[in-house]
């Protein structure tokens, strides 16, 4: 908009002089769903038309504080609010069809994914920074539950298909959505990674988890976790060719397990004399105890001990609560399958609970 203003050397009174522009403006009337922000309001104006000799207009610059007045409201912040379009349409205009529509959800943060879930019914799962939340389609629009008050760890710890969900949430903890919702936890390794990144290999039932400094593999079939390469950020299959996608050179650790903690049903101390192992070695292979001397005091492990051909190593260990360790530096594919701890439980009774 453009306004020319002919002040004729005149003031604003009529007076004779040099003429003084002076503006008050303002905003009126209902604003309804309009953020209106004022820093304040700077006007650098300019001067056109016929010059008048002798008459200097200096601006340094114009400054204005704006006022309101009416009925005002100002705009929420709308990051936590999701849209759904017409059907078959990328258009999310609100219209006379009722049909596109958006609403908040029930947390406060950023939305971070949507994903379908389910096929009869079907679910729209909405993860974000303050929560995750599902959305169950009700005629033209959605209803809204809470799953989780807590949000993502970052905004690509989520992934998943039509048939399950992982994500991991604000504390490190790993959890898994399909029917319902199943606490996997792992915290004790994830809560240390840098905003990670989770891709589903569905052929192979692994979920990776990478921030480019750590990597885990979650294995969806055995329901344990593991380390693996820290760049991995996509996984596909065509025409029966798997691919990686990878921010560099992948690289695979070695392979290192860590059972439960375990007391054999029983508070008496034990001592344990050798571990044997079903996995059979692919190449070479170590095992070791993690050993709790007392409820109050932390694990210390042993020295990594080799095995055997036969996967038997001598491990010698005393304590109430064990660990047990094992690891490889080169494998293909690896089964644990069994492992078995050999000794005895100090002052043993026949009535005791092994």
């Amino acid at each position: 908009m453009t306004i020319a203003f002919n002040c004729l050397n005149y003031d604003s009174s009529g007076n004779p002089g040099r003429g003084v522009l002076k503006l008050s403006p303002s905003l009126g009337g209902a604003w309804t769903g309009i953020g209106i922000f004022s820093d304040p309001l700077v006007l650098s104006p300019s001067l056109g038309g016929g010059l008048v000799v002798g008459l200097v207009f200096n601006v340094d610059p114009l400054v204005l504080n704006p006022s309101l007045y009416g009925d005002v409201t100002f705009a929420l912040p709308t990051l936590n609010w999701v849209a759904w379009s017409d059907i078959g349409s990328i258009n999310f205009t609100i219209d006379r069809k009722n049909t596109a529509g958006n609403r908040p959800m029930d947390w406060i943060g950023v939305v971070h994914d949507i994903l379908k879930l389910g096929n009869n019914p079907s679910y729209v799962i909405v993860y974000g920074s303050g929560g995750v939340s599902r959305l169950t389609p009700f005629e033209n629009t959605f209803g809204l539950s809470n799953i989780n008050m807590v949000g993502l760890l970052g905004p690509w710890s989520v992934c998943g298909d039509d048939d399950v969900h992982f994500f991991i949430d604000g504390d490190g903890k790993l959890w898994s959505l399909a029917d319902r919702l199943e606490k996997l936890d792992y915290s004790e390794f994830l809560n240390k990674m840098d905003s990670p990144i989770m891709t589903l290999d569905k052929f192979n039932e692994l979920v990776f988890i990478c921030d480019g400094t750590l990597g885990y593999v979650y294995s969806v079939r055995d329901h344990s976790l593991g380390t693996g390469p820290n760049n991995i950020t996509c996984v596909g299959n065509a025409v029966g060719t798997q691919y990686f996608a990878a921010s560099g050179d992948v690289s695979t650790p070695v392979f290192e397990f860590c059972s439960d903690s375990f007391d054999l049903r029983s508070r008496r101390h034990k001592s344990i004399a050798s571990l044997e192992f079903g996995a059979v070695p692919q190449g070479d292979a170590y095992a070791a105890l993690d050993i709790k001397v007392h409820p109050n005091k932390s694990f210390i492990t042993t020295p990594w001990v080799p095995v055997g051909p036969n996967g038997v190593c001598n491990v010698r260990g005393f304590g109430q609560e064990f660990r047990v360790r094992y690891k490889l530096s080169s494998y293909e594919d690896i089964s644990m399958g069994w492992y078995k701890l050999h000794g005895m439980m100090d002052e043993y009774k026949p009535n005791d609970t092994e």
